[in-house]
């Protein structure tokens, strides 16, 4: 199945598990299954994705028969008995939900991500090691970790399904589960417990799109805002709901709430994005602001950065406007008649 790895061969990588191991009397393992799933998602493409969902579901509820042979001194017996299940492992589900995701088939891959939850959470209170879902359903390994990698794309799917709310509310589970596995390596030197946590920064840029898909912009921008910070003083609000009819401007009422610090940190997508939200928004006035921003950083965000360098030991990236947050501050301008803006933009 090895050989099926690239986004072309799917089908063949399919075939190869389904078709020629079985012919050969080979079983397939979790591994083969996990390897034609990322043949899946290599493609992005919404057949393949219906594929590795295909894959999922014979793992944990596996139909048919095997042939076992069993052989003494004198005699050589088969028998069949029915197959036994696979345990998905986290990067089977990741497979699973990132193929989903990039195949356009985002509400199933947020549906299989809270079976991914789901499996872990009986998996950990059941006394076998391994949980299941009523008659077999979802099984996963009780320590299995989701990785950040999973998180970014279980909230892209959310923003690509429309769901802003969803991907908040991820974002904030997120942020609140590796936070607890930082605090389990907190003697360890700054770059472990980043690495404990995985880079996330990902997934924050997840959450800003889904944002800014959905016409949220303000939320778009509490979610920069707390990348920016380090997490030390943020407009927390992850669900949005006290927000839902708030017509005014700005980010908020500036009362922060202090928070535990983080490692993750804007990076030039994470502009890029909210730059992206407000242009989708036609909110220029806000678009110019952050774009200013992005060239010299204000004064309340340098001493949030000082409060958090002093905590994590993780400085802010120094963050410069590319052609892509041009474009987006161009086409605010644009979209708004600003004409005169926009060729001293481009002078």
């Amino acid at each position: 199945a090895r050989g099926g790895g690239g986004g072309g061969d799917w089908r063949r990588a399919v075939d190869m598990l389904r078709e020629d191991m079985p012919a050969a009397g080979v079983e397939p393992d979790a591994q083969c299954c996990t390897v034609a799933i990322l043949a899946c998602r290599a493609a992005r493409d919404g057949a393949a994705a219906e594929a590795a969902v295909g894959i999922l579901h014979s793992m944990v509820e596996p139909s048919g028969l095997t042939t076992t042979t069993t052989t003494t001194t004198r005699t050589r017996k088969k028998k069949k008995k029915k197959k036994k299940p696979l345990v998905p492992s986290a990067h089977t589900y990741s497979a699973v939900i990132g193929a989903c995701e990039s195949g356009g088939r985002p509400e199933e891959a947020l549906a299989i991500f809270q079976d991914m939850r789901n499996a872990r959470s009986l998996s950990s209170s059941s006394s076998g090691g391994v949980g299941s879902r009523g008659g077999g359903g979802r099984r996963a390994h009780s320590s299995m970790t989701i990785s950040p990698y999973c998180w970014t794309a279980a909230i892209s799917a959310a923003g690509k399904a429309g769901q802003w709310r969803t991907a908040l509310e991820l974002l904030s589970d997120m942020k609140r589960e590796l936070r607890l596995l930082l605090s389990e390596v907190v003697s360890k030197p700054p770059q472990s417990r980043a690495a404990a946590g995985g880079d996330a920064t990902a997934a924050f840029n997840a959450a800003i799109t889904a944002c800014g898909r959905c016409g949220r912009w303000r939320e778009a921008l509490r979610v920069l805002d707390d990348l920016r910070s380090g997490g030390v003083v943020s407009n927390d609000d992850s669900d949005g709901s006290n927000h839902d009819d708030d017509d005014g401007e700005g980010r908020g009422n500036g009362s922060g709430n202090v928070q535990e610090p983080h490692p993750w940190r804007a990076d030039l997508i994470s502009y890029n994005a909210a730059l992206s939200a407000l242009e989708r928004a036609r909110r220029w006035e806000e678009a110019e602001k952050l774009f200013a921003e992005m060239r010299e950083p204000p004064l309340s965000l340098s001493l949030s950065l000082s409060l958090s360098s002093s905590s994590s030991s993780m400085a802010q990236p120094v963050v410069r406007p590319d052609e892509m947050s041009y474009n987006a501050l161009l086409s605010a301008h644009a979209r708004v008649g600003n004409w005169r803006r926009a060729l001293e933009l481009l002078s």
